[in-house]
């Protein structure tokens, strides 16, 4: 017997039963395997003792086991990691609420360990069969790999949490920008203009110069303000579109680094809300980057609308990095966050780089029917 199976000793008795009941030469249960010989499904027949007397192709290609290593030296629950039926829920059974042996059941969800120790996910079914003239009653077992369909899902929840995650946190970095625009922003305005007034009021020039400066003070915090509350999210990308969005940031950004940015786009259209989004996160990230890092005069940003999908190239030409790099402890973060933004929309992200030839990173969004 394969040492990876593991030895159950209570259940020897069991088997040792079995193989005295039941030792017949010709070996009854080819029959029965005979018939289920080329189906897809894995199956496994038991004698009442849970002892494996057989299991078909399908089933040695699942758990990697020959029909030989297993019959008659075998006990299922030997291979079982965990049963959830339609008797207890989504629950993982024990072995005390397994019920498979004792009614017919139309399906359960099973944890199978195979001989390399790995584990697969599959779906089964199990029938009990009475007595016959040529063999003794036996309960079949009919199962699929399920493993990969449920990886499937998982990753499906998975992104759609993360969409909805994405979705909560650009809802409150909108909110919190509005709060800012409309509540301390027009709060300081008004600040501002009483300012300038109360300066009209003053003679002396002392005075004057004080509140002049106060009221130049006010103004470095409004611009302060609005800066803040377009990076959160700029209205101007909900009211009018990424290009507008794009343009304004750029000017922006021009303003604060000595760095020049070419934007080029073939047309100005509208597409869904998160690829706008996180076309123009994209961006952000790939230009605060390049004035950190890339040591770069000038930045080619080209935007490209298809029917099907939107891509965008931001190529800088500075001192580049190595890729290699970017699994390093503490570093390529941004990174991550960008590729992860993309992936969740259906997307890809390629960064072309090395040192010193400059970084472009490539981002291609699909436009899914309903976006138009």
């Amino acid at each position: 017997m394969d040492p990876k199976i593991e030895t159950y000793p209570y259940l020897w008795d069991q088997l040792d039963a079995g193989r005295t009941l039941y030792k017949n030469p010709t070996n009854p249960w080819q029959i029965v395997l005979s018939i289920f010989e080329h189906l897809t499904d894995g199956i496994m027949i038991l004698n009442r003792f849970k002892q494996i007397v057989g299991i078909n192709k399908q089933m040695e290609r699942l758990l990697g086991f020959t029909n030989e290593e297993l019959a008659e030296k075998a006990i299922f629950c030997q291979l079982c990691a965990g049963i959830i039926s339609e008797y207890n829920g989504e629950e993982e059974g024990t072995c005390i609420d397994c019920a498979i042996f004792d009614v017919n059941t139309q399906y359960f969800e099973m944890v199978m360990k195979t001989k390399s120790g790995r584990k697969i996910m599959v779906t089964g079914s199990s029938s009990l069969m009475p007595a016959t003239k040529y063999t003794p009653p036996c309960t079949i077992i009919t199962v699929r790999d399920i493993s990969q369909q449920k990886e499937r899902a998982r990753k499906k929840i998975a992104q759609r949490l993360t969409l909805s995650m994405m979705r909560t946190l650009e809802e409150e970095r909108k909110r919190v920008s509005r709060d800012l625009h409309d509540g301390i922003g027009q709060g300081i305005y008004s600040l501002q203009m009483g300012i300038k007034m109360l300066e009209q009021k003053v003679d002396d020039e002392q005075g004057k110069a004080d509140i002049h400066a106060l009221a130049q003070i006010t103004a470095q915090l409004l611009d302060e303000v609005r800066a803040i509350s377009s990076q959160l999210r700029p209205s101007i990308l909900d009211d009018l579109g990424l290009v507008p969005a794009i343009r304004s940031y750029i000017r922006r950004y021009q303003q604060t680094n000595d760095i020049r940015v070419h934007f080029n786009f073939n047309r100005n259209v509208r597409v869904r809300a998160e690829l706008e989004i996180a076309l123009y996160r994209v961006l952000q990230e790939c230009l605060t980057n390049a004035a950190k890092y890339a040591q770069t005069e000038d930045i080619d940003v080209d935007l490209k609308f298809y029917p099907d999908k939107v891509e965008m190239k931001v190529q800088d030409y500075g001192i580049g990095f190595d890729k290699g790099t970017l699994g390093q402890e503490g570093s390529g973060l941004g990174l991550f966050g960008m590729k992860e933004r993309t992936r969740m929309l259906g997307g890809t992200l390629k960064v072309f780089t090395s040192p010193g030839e400059g970084t472009s990173i490539e981002v291609v969004l699909p436009i899914t029917q309903e976006e138009g």
